[in-house]
């Protein structure tokens, strides 16, 4: 629990979201859930249940444990899910790897198996493919965080593009294949899907895909017995096993699987961390302590608690007394959630837009007020799971607090947080070497290169397009790059 809490106190973990909420209360749900917070290790039940439409067409389906009060570690992203396991002992996760493509491999059959060269290759080794065959590719070509996601994202219908290689390509093709025999194979759930969803035929490959990759999920969690701990997508995470009790679980599978230890220090998190979201300064920690956000929601929702009848009629006039002497405490709430997102430098205003990846360096009091607002409704409505893009995301709902729409309210508020979020912003860098576009990515000349712009970055104009890559075979274009480097040199 001690790990947790100081990860809360990186103000990585306050900037980034899932949904509408940062990391850091994301985390704080799975503390909630633990009994008794102030042991070194923590545990809790979750009930999973199968989400998405598998069940409908008689498939298995991948589950979740989302409900109220009982959310799993798994519905939290990979990192939140390292910093929760940070530190425990024994702990081992156990992926089945390049799970999709030995489904669709076993899926098509003797036939479109030896029509599928690609498929085979990738199969036998996936990185050795990605290696081999996408190097000429521009990585922003990609579309996707890394050329395996991209690779995933083709296998589960991904339309293919003229820029990319011709390995990629045919890939595209045999599971074009693969899809139509599936298609004629199993009428009963394309048609079923056809009424929901845009393109039947491949959403119907992706559910057989996953109702073979949970039936040997199924037999990992057989094999692991007590020792499991969590059920994951297409694996388990067990508890002090036996090197014996691993060897029984991968043998009860017929793909090759992987096992994965979490960061045992500080050092090892920050480590993994800095590697999958490299835009963030993961030395930095927040200036408003964790423990100090928590003690300010208490005392916030003492305030905003619904009152009885009794209660209603007579002290109602004191409600708005009550909010004023707790205004630094709803401050401390809401300045938590826009640290790194506001900054108050040398007395100027300066907000980064999250939808453009720009920084504001002329930001108003006017601007802080509407974010303190929407801030303020947001942390004190109910919250729940939603699943967009078969992703879990928790999202605000229900009735704002009256006392939280009057503006007479939220104006003392935004004056404490302005005073609670001085710091220093980036310089702005309109370089000659960068083009910046209205997409949120930039074009840097002279690494050759497209990325999605981040807080280290701070561009004040965009060119009035969004950023599409060369529509040239891969091949083609770096060559174009090494002549445009050599005459650069």
């Amino acid at each position: 629990m001690k790990a947790i809490r100081w990860v809360q106190s990186l103000l990585a973990m306050r900037i980034m979201r899932q949904g509408d909420v940062s990391y850091a209360e994301a985390l704080q749900t799975l503390v909630n859930q633990v009994g008794d917070a102030s042991d070194d290790v923590g545990a809790f039940y979750a009930t999973y249940e199968e989400k998405g439409l598998s069940r409908s067409v008689k498939l298995k389906g991948r589950k979740f444990a989302v409900s109220p009060g009982a959310v799993g570690a798994f519905a939290l992203p990979k990192l939140l899910r390292y910093a929760a396991r940070m530190g425990i002992p024994g702990v081992v996760d156990i992926d089945m790897k390049a799970a999709h493509v030995h489904a669709l491999w076993d899926l098509a059959g003797p036939v479109l198996q030896a029509r599928s060269p690609q498929l085979a290759a990738l199969r036998e080794d996936r990185d050795k493919w990605v290696a081999e065959h996408l190097h000429t590719m521009p990585e922003s070509d990609a579309g996707y965080e890394s050329y395996k996601v991209l690779v995933l994202a083709v296998l589960n219908g991904k339309k293919p593009r003229p820029s990319w290689p011709k390995e990629l390509r045919d890939l595209a093709a045999e599971c074009q294949r693969i899809r139509e025999m599936l298609a004629q194979k199993h009428p009963e759930v394309v048609e079923k899907l056809r009424k929901c969803k845009r393109d039947p035929v491949v959403s119907a490959t992706s559910l057989l895909m996953m109702d073979l990759e949970q039936r040997h999920a199924e037999s990992m969690i057989d094999a692991a017995g007590p020792a499991l701990m969590s059920i994951e997508h297409d694996g388990i995470v067990v508890s002090d096993a036996s090197p014996e009790l691993l060897a029984k679980i991968a043998a009860s599978v017929p793909w090759p699987v992987q096992f994965t230890t979490y960061p045992q220090t500080q050092e090892e998190f920050l480590a993994f961390a800095a590697k999958r979201e490299p835009n963030h300064d993961w030395r930095a920690t927040s200036n408003i302590p964790w423990c100090g956000v928590l003690r300010a929601l208490k005392s916030c929702h003492i305030v905003l608690a619904p009152k009885s009848k009794e209660e209603d009629g007579d002290e109602k006039h004191k409600d708005e007394a009550k909010f004023m002497y707790a205004h630094t405490d709803f401050a401390t709430v809401v300045a938590s959630r826009l640290e790194g997102d506001v900054v108050v430098d040398h007395g100027r205003l300066k907000f980064f837009n999250r939808e453009t990846c720009t920084w504001n360096f002329e930001g108003t009091d006017n601007e802080l007020h509407n974010l303190v607002r929407t801030q303020l409704h947001d942390a004190f409505r109910g919250r729940h799971i939603a699943f967009e893009a078969y992703a879990p995301v928790w999202k605000a709902h229900g009735q704002v607090h009256p006392l939280l729409k009057c503006h007479s309210n939220i104006t003392p508020v935004r004056a404490e947080v302005k005073s609670m979020l001085c710091g220093k912003a980036p310089e702005a860098c309109d370089l000659r070497r960068m083009l910046p576009f209205k997409n949120g990515i930039v074009y840097d000349f002279e690494q050759g290169k497209a990325y999605k712009v981040h807080r280290g970055i701070a561009p004040s104009r965009t060119v009035p397009w969004d950023y599409d890559s060369w529509q040239l075979d891969g091949a083609v274009q770096k060559e174009f790059g090494d002549v445009v480097s050599d005459m650069l040199t």
